[in-house]
């Protein structure tokens, strides 16, 4: 489900082919807001919490695992042309306690030009809700597939996905919420100084 803020307004960012600044919430009961999976584990499973207002997912005996969002996800709003102004993705991943992972990524990618962009992320705690940022401006990004500049994928992005590795033997049990865009902190700091200004000369007009 979209949780649309004042952030959307300003971008200005409503073309049918652009990504949005919005977050997504999952907070339709049983409703993965067209989110998907991929394993070649066994046991391996994608839903929405209906208590926890979250995407949860997990497999077992696996080596990857890819939550991924494309154009029927979300109303599309991370593919396409990434909003001007956004400088990271921001994800709260938790990891459950005891999970078989060794690795995390982020993947943006457009499969029509074989096209594969991906950013390695360190794990964070398990069994705690941690803020996971991934920059946007190439750096420490990973070419896998294509010939394409960063530049490309930025504006041509098919499909985005949270990917997760294993050597194959035990299980992991995830959450995933409040997936969005997002400025740097500056725009951030600059966009609520805007607003208080904006604010302040209304009550002074009124």
């Amino acid at each position: 489900m979209k949780l649309l803020t004042a952030l959307t307004i300003c971008a200005c960012a409503g073309t049918l082919n652009a990504a949005t600044f919005f977050t997504e919430t999952f907070s339709t009961d049983n409703d993965t807001s067209g989110f998907f999976h991929v394993s070649n584990g066994s046991s391996d499973f994608l839903n929405q919490d209906p208590v926890a207002d979250n995407l949860q997912a997990g497999a077992t005996d696996f080596t990857t695992l890819y939550i991924i969002a494309d154009s029927f996800a979300s109303g599309g709003a991370f593919v396409g042309s990434f909003p001007a102004g956004a400088n990271n993705m921001l994800f709260d991943l938790t990891i459950a306690a005891g999970s078989a992972v060794t690795n995390l990524f982020f993947e943006m990618s457009n499969l029509t030009d074989g096209e594969i962009w991906a950013y390695n992320i360190a794990l964070p705690a398990f069994d705690t809700t941690t803020n996971i940022y991934v920059p946007l401006d190439g750096v420490n990004w990973t070419q896998s597939s294509g010939s394409q500049p960063f530049s490309y994928i930025l504006g041509n992005t098919e499909e985005i996905a949270i990917g997760f590795g294993s050597d194959g033997t035990g299980s992991l049990a995830l959450a995933i919420d409040n997936l969005q865009y997002i400025p740097e902190p500056a725009s951030m700091t600059l966009l609520g100084f805007g607003a208080l200004l904006f604010a302040g000369r209304r009550r002074r007009n009124g």
